[in-house]
């Protein structure tokens, strides 16, 4: 009895299909086993006024990463401010790893309102400028004193 001979070359579109799950494969456990706190390494935060003082190493130098920020009012009966989509970003390597930055047009409400309040920042390393690892969560408290009674917003523009 004849068996059948196969032919075992693989056709381009076998080959692209491998490779693609194999990247696939590759890019999840990046994502899995790095955290972008490996990359970015945040020592400290301060806020004053509309300004954040952010003191970070970055033991690999020079990183791109993506971020968005959110200010929850303690005892504002859950008043948030966000910064809305992922914003982009070089991490790059200075004297003291000091960095000051404005917090931006989309704080300013809940600023006005003042202290006390949680800044919380998302940090994504983007891995070769394309693979996104996994957010680092970092997540401040500013303290101060609200006078008493309701907080009172006006209107976006007016």
């Amino acid at each position: 009895m004849n068996r059948p001979a196969y032919d075992m070359r693989w056709s381009f579109s076998d080959k692209l299909g491998a490779v693609l799950v194999i990247l696939g494969i590759i890019g999840t456990a990046l994502w899995l086993c790095l955290p972008s706190s490996l990359f970015i390494r945040p020592v400290s935060l301060q806020v004053a006024g509309d300004n954040v003082r952010f003191v970070r190493e970055l033991p690999f130098g020079t990183v791109d990463a993506v971020w968005r920020s959110e200010i929850t009012l303690i005892d504002g009966d859950g008043y948030e401010c966000n910064s809305g989509d992922w914003q982009e970003a070089t991490y790059q390597e200075i004297a003291g790893n000091t960095v000051t930055y404005r917090l931006g047009d989309w704080a300013e409400r809940c600023l006005d309102a003042g202290p006390p309040f949680y800044l919380m920042t998302k940090r994504r390393v983007m891995l070769f400028g394309v693979i996104p690892l996994r957010a680092s969560v970092d997540l401040t408290e500013v303290e101060g004193e609200r006078p008493p009674g309701p907080v009172v917003f006006t209107p976006e523009g007016g």
